[in-house]
């Protein structure tokens, strides 16, 4: 005897999962707006003169070769660096998600509240543990400023 599934339609988006999405959205376009807005110039430029990449690529032999390996390697590895960066983001996401999520419903708290204390408390996450990203992140793209100025010049 086989059975046959019942084809159910997919449920609407309830109020608060609207508005979870509507603010989600404007928080990324005021994150790129925000990004947009800086010169990148001047950008560049702070990043290529920051002390820890300072004197990179100056060997008057091979430093505008090891600038040319630099962007290079940058552009093939790029792709997968921001995969794994998603990757730990989602999970710092998801952890607490999983958790507080149902719990947030026992208890009777609408999810779009809970939704929104679980995206503040995973961005204060990251924010508190910026000594150990953010030095590496400037010193990388620091690395990338130098080396597209050595290769320009």
């Amino acid at each position: 005897m086989q059975r046959t599934r019942s084809l159910q339609k997919p449920r609407a988006a309830t109020p608060a999962q609207q508005l979870t999405g509507y603010v989600i959205g404007l928080v990324i376009m005021a994150a790129v707006v925000a990004v947009a807005w800086v010169p990148v110039r001047e950008t560049v430029f702070w990043l290529a003169n920051l002390p820890e990449v300072g004197n990179a690529f100056h060997d008057p032999v091979y430093g505008r070769q090891d600038a040319w390996i630099s962007i290079g390697s940058f552009l093939l590895l790029s792709p997968f660096i921001l995969l794994l960066v998603l990757w730990v983001l989602t999970f710092v996401y998801a952890l607490p998600a999983g958790v507080l999520l149902p719990l947030g419903r026992r208890v009777g708290i609408p999810e779009w509240i809970t939704s929104i204390f679980v995206v503040v408390g995973s961005v204060v996450f990251v924010a508190s543990q910026s000594s150990l990203w953010l030095s590496p992140c400037l010193r990388s793209l620091g690395l990338l400023a130098r080396a597209c100025l050595t290769v320009m010049q």
